[in-house]
C-alpha cells in the first residue's frame, strides 16, 4: 500500500504557484527561484511534484484534518486538497511522450537500522530527443 502519492506541479495554476512560493517562504529558501522553476517546467527541463498522501492511508481523512486545523490557509476557498482529475506519475511521461520499457521489476530495500523491508515500484521510461 502506498501511504503517499506524486502530483506534478501545474506551473499555468496560479493558486498551485502561489502554494509553492507560501511552501518556500515558510521553508526559508528558493523562494526566488519559483518563476525560473515555472519556465523549466514549461520547457519541460524541470519536473516538480506534489507530495500528497494516498487516497486508500489509513487515517487519512484524520491526518488532513489535523493540517488544515493547524495551517488552515494552506488550501483553496472550496476546501480542495488535490486536483479533481488524480493522475499518475507514468500518465504523466506518456503525455509528454515518454515510451514505458519496463515497469515489472521493484525494487525492495531493507532498512539497515529497523530490518523493514520496503517493495519500491519501479519503472523505466525513454524519449528520443529530436
Amino acid at each position: 500500500m502506498n501511504k503517499v502519492e506524486l502530483l506534478p506541479w501545474d506551473p499555468t495554476s496560479e493558486s498551485q504557484y502561489q502554494r509553492l512560493y507560501d511552501q518556500r517562504v515558510a521553508c526559508g529558501w528558493h523562494e526566488d527561484e519559483i518563476s525560473e522553476w515555472k519556465d523549466q517546467q514549461l520547457k519541460e527541463t524541470k519536473t516538480l511534484y506534489w507530495i500528497v498522501l494516498a487516497d486508500n492511508l489509513p487515517n487519512r481523512a484524520e491526518f488532513i484534518a489535523q493540517h488544515i486545523a493547524t495551517y488552515p490557509n494552506s488550501y483553496e476557498a472550496k476546501g480542495r486538497t488535490r486536483p479533481e482529475e488524480v493522475r499518475t506519475n507514468e500518465e504523466w511521461y506518456l503525455r509528454q511522450g515518454y515510451e514505458e520499457l519496463d515497469g515489472s521489476t521493484p525494487l525492495v530495500w531493507t532498512n539497515p537500522e529497523t530490518g523493514e523491508v520496503v517493495i519500491v515500484p519501479r519503472i523505466f521510461f525513454r524519449k528520443y530527443l529530436t
